[in-house]
């Protein structure tokens, strides 16, 4: 049987070894990577100044299928908390609404996000800004 070349791999598999979190986090990161190669993951896509409201209404799209069709249910509920941080970015970066949801929906999908000390705190802190601007009279 042939040997395959080790420094082939290195490409393809390079994102894996670029990951900044544990294992679960690594079809986000991947996610995130395919829709800005620059970026070192999820967190770094969702709470990025230069991350477009295309590339957040994209991620959206995708987290929201983790958070249905997840093979675990961790990796449902991070599907649940990174589709709430895509639209906690765009709400906080961008002061746009990427989503229908009524804002009782959104309000405790951040209080969720906010409370969950598995999250890196970067997340949880969109979450939190996210919870003002939703709360602030000037929206």
């Amino acid at each position: 049987m042939k040997r395959m070349d080790p420094g082939m791999l290195r490409e393809t598999l390079s994102w894996v070894l670029l990951t900044e979190s544990g294992a679960d986090w690594t079809i986000a990161d991947h996610i995130a990577r395919e829709f800005e190669p620059r970026c070192h993951g999820a967190v770094d896509l969702l709470t990025s100044d230069e991350t477009t409201l295309e590339t957040l209404l994209r991620a959206k799209e995708h987290f929201k299928t983790l958070r249905m069709e997840g093979e675990t249910a961790e990796d449902r509920r991070l599907g649940a908390h990174l589709y709430a941080a895509a639209i906690a970015a765009a709400l906080v970066s961008m002061g746009e609404r990427i989503s229908r949801q009524r804002d009782d929906s959104l309000r405790r999908a951040f209080k969720r996000m906010s409370a969950d000390r598995a999250l890196p705190s970067p997340l949880r802190d969109l979450a939190q800004k996210a919870l003002e601007r939703l709360d602030s009279p000037s929206k």
